[in-house]
């Protein structure tokens, strides 16, 4: 049988483990048009939460619009369109309505054979403004009056890198104000900026969803499922080795089952799993992943490396200590919160309340392990 272990993708199905109590509260909230935010960090599920249980409400139909990485107001105008292509399909009567967006930057054209609309970026003399963007609700209403549906924004804290990130959330917040029919789904894996967008009184957004905070320990039966997947291609595993596997990448659930997905590769069918086959599937990690580490290695500056390896190492909960300033090799508290600073706009670490982590476990492990 194939690998059972699914990460870095939407897993449903038999590869998705319930999350009831978190299911049920979403659910809850998006039946009652109320928006939500969803608080998580990276590789914990959200997205695959969101298209659990906004995917499957009865009634509505999923638009589902991801903002990762996006660097202007054309890519989020582009984005948000994107993602009503697959609902549209050959409804040729709002072809009106798409051309007429086609003004603000997006060329609209039609299959010949399926009817269906194409939505493509088009380059125009001047860069598109926040107020383009007040096109959506329109759109947005448009959709909903048909059939009603849902909207889900992910990595929703990605509007903080435009350059116009204030008057775009304003926009944003002032067209989905008037859509109160519609609830609307926010999800971001950068704690700090989504609290900076839905917890500040100076963001238009401040306390306009329901929080709702994904965590690592929120499944049911996570150890019993783990488990189920190595017994299904007759791999066992006992408890004490599986404690050690979650622990060594933080419990973190696309983490662990990509580290799962490894052993199983190296392993047979009737092997029992223990300790050396973990160690065998974290190498084969660090094989396919170094040239990412070493990247990461390159973009850094020389004091944030060594607070990386002095974090690698003590771990996070007091990075301004005596030892672990002795550790990173550098003279005052003030300059190791600086570099952690740096590391956390680049991503390489994040903030889990007042305890800093890395947002990949395993380079934090070949850190370690390796002596880098």
């Amino acid at each position: 049988m194939g690998n059972p272990f699914r990460y870095g993708q939407i897993v449903d199905g038999e590869g998705y483990c319930p999350r009831p109590q978190l299911e049920k509260r979403l659910r809850s909230h998006l039946a009652d048009a109320r928006n939500v935010v969803l608080y998580g960090e990276r590789r914990v599920g959200k997205t695959s939460l969101i298209h659990r249980v906004a995917g499957r409400m009865r009634g509505r139909r999923l638009v589902y619009v991801d903002l990762l990485g996006i660097k202007s107001v054309e890519d989020l105008l582009a984005r948000a369109l994107q993602a009503v292509e697959p609902l549209v399909g050959s409804d040729r009567s709002l072809s009106g309505l798409l051309k007429a967006v086609s003004r603000l930057g997006i060329s609209v054209s039609f299959n010949p054979v399926t009817g269906a609309p194409n939505f493509r970026p088009t380059y125009t003399p001047e860069p598109l403004r926040a107020d383009n963007l007040r096109q959506l609700g329109e759109l947005w209403r448009e959709l909903d009056g048909r059939r009603p549906v849902v909207v889900v924004f992910d990595e929703f804290q990605d509007v903080l890198s435009l350059a116009e990130s204030d008057a775009a959330l304003a926009v944003l917040r002032g067209e989905i104000q008037k859509l109160g029919s519609i609830p609307f789904c926010f999800s971001g894996s950068v704690r700090n900026d989504m609290l900076s967008i839905f917890s500040s009184d100076r963001s238009p957004f401040f306390k306009s969803a329901v929080a709702l905070e994904v965590r690592r320990d929120d499944f049911k039966g996570w150890e019993d499922f783990l488990v189920g997947k190595f017994e299904s291609g007759g791999r066992r595993i006992g408890a004490d080795t599986l404690a050690d596997l979650v622990a060594r990448v933080d419990g973190s659930p696309g983490d662990v089952q990509q580290l799962c997905a490894a052993v199983w590769d190296g392993t047979r069918r009737g092997q029992q799993v223990g300790g050396d086959q973990v160690a065998a599937g974290l190498e084969e990690v660090f094989r396919n992943e170094r040239k990412g580490y070493e990247q990461v290695l390159a973009t850094v500056t020389g004091q944030q490396l060594n607070v990386l390896r002095a974090l690698a190492r003590l771990g996070g909960e007091s990075i301004q200590s005596k030892d672990f300033l002795r550790e990173a090799r550098v003279p005052h508290a003030s300059s190791s919160k600086a570099a952690m600073l740096g590391l956390e706009k680049r991503r390489v670490v994040f903030r889990d309340g007042e305890v800093y982590r890395f947002s990949n476990p395993f380079l934090r492990l070949w850190l370690v392990e390796k002596g880098v």
